[in-house]
């Protein structure tokens, strides 16, 4: 059976289990290429050795050079999931250079550059990957909150509507109209952003942002009521 994409430790998993074979080989020579492959036990680095003099072949023969745009995503991802934001960028830099039309790749990079601080790199990745597919609502969000951040309003507003007007799933609306609520507070558009952060806290009770937000908004509105 083929190999499935996955992460390196499973590789070296199912690599571990199966006979001595050629396709033990491929799963190992895979492995070991990945950019996290050093973080793995040392001893499961004899596996594929040991596998090709089993098979009459020098244990010296050297592993295929390449490593798939996949495995790039892969690794990126484990990296952006332990919070090392530098080993994401090298990763994605390579992912982007081998795949420039990587969906994921561009929106990782983008992730990634929210969590570092960098609206406007984070832009260019989203912008890339609205290109690629229009109607992908979670990164037209993600956008548009970064729009936000870099005062372009108008854009960020446009980008919360485009994501709300195509039925997005409850997660995704979640986040557009605590964001898009925002967005309408800091304009001092106090209606509108208490309608989209009260829709906000009906979708998801448990997440405090919005409810504080919502109470931040209301007291606003009531002082412009009454000044």
């Amino acid at each position: 059976a083929a190999v499935r994409d996955g992460c390196v430790e499973l590789l070296f998993v199912r690599a571990g289990e199966e006979p001595s074979s050629a396709e033990t080989v491929a799963v190992l020579d895979r492995a070991a290429v990945l950019p996290d492959a050093d973080r793995l036990p040392p001893a499961l680095l004899t596996r594929r050795a040991d596998v090709l003099r089993a098979l009459g072949r020098s244990a010296d023969e050297p592993t295929r050079p390449d490593v798939a745009p996949v495995d790039l995503f892969v690794s990126a991802l484990a990296a952006y999931r332990r919070d090392d934001l530098p080993a994401v960028a090298r990763l994605t830099d390579r992912l982007l250079l081998a795949d420039p039309g990587h969906f994921w790749g561009h929106y990782l990079s983008a992730a990634a550059a929210v969590r570092g601080g960098r609206p406007a790199a984070a832009k260019v990745h989203l912008s890339a990957c609205l290109g690629l597919r229009p109607d992908a609502a979670t990164a037209r969000v993600l956008r548009g909150r970064v729009l936000g951040e870099l005062g372009e309003t108008d854009a960020a507003l446009a980008d919360f509507a485009h994501a709300l007007s195509g039925r997005p799933d409850r997660l995704t609306e979640f986040a557009a109209r605590t964001h898009r609520g925002m967005e309408y507070a800091r304009r001092g558009d106090w209606s509108a952003a208490e309608d989209d952060l009260t829709a906000a806290v009906e979708l998801r009770t448990d997440v405090p942002a919005p409810r504080l937000a919502l109470a931040f908004v209301r007291r606003q509105r009531a002082n412009a009521a009454h000044p």
